[in-house]
């Protein structure tokens, strides 16, 4: 009979650390700018091995991670975030802090704000405010914070 252990055997203080850092360095591993929106919906795989670790993990999970959507007029890249979003309980979503969208701040920066923002409403079916993030002057676009009410 073999004497097998599980990381949850090691005292908690231990598998919660050794959680973090495999979270850290996954995010580090799959973040490139041309990343598919699916791939940053995905959670670290040692999230996915048992509610213990999911419960701990994931709560850290969404504050470390960073999404930045710029391809908001494809309106399927949105159904997509709208399953994830209403998959995750409310208390969850609120973790989301890295979460930005961007729009042109042209002439069209307006009306611009206000398609993506039917896109987000009619797609995500959860409550939502957008915060404007500073930018650089010489910057082309307008970055906006997404905060999950």
């Amino acid at each position: 009979m073999s004497d097998r252990r599980s990381l949850l055997d090691l005292p908690p203080e231990l598998w919660s650390h050794i959680g973090k850092l495999s979270t850290d360095a996954w995010i580090e591993d799959w973040w490139s700018p041309f990343h598919s929106l699916s791939e940053s919906l995905a959670q670290p795989p040692i999230a996915q091995t048992c509610r213990t670790l999911r419960g701990k993990l994931l709560p850290y999970f969404f504050r470390r991670n960073e999404l930045f959507t710029d391809c908001w007029k494809r309106g399927y890249k949105w159904t997509e975030c709208g399953r994830f979003l209403r998959a995750l309980e409310r208390g969850t979503r609120r973790l989301i802090g890295g979460w930005k969208v961007q729009v042109g701040s042209g002439k069209y920066a307006e009306e611009d704000l206000e398609t993506m923002k039917d896109y987000m409403d009619t797609t995500w079916s959860v409550e939502y405010e957008l915060e404007l993030c500073p930018v650089a002057t010489n910057d082309v676009n307008l970055v906006y914070r997404v905060k999950f009410l």
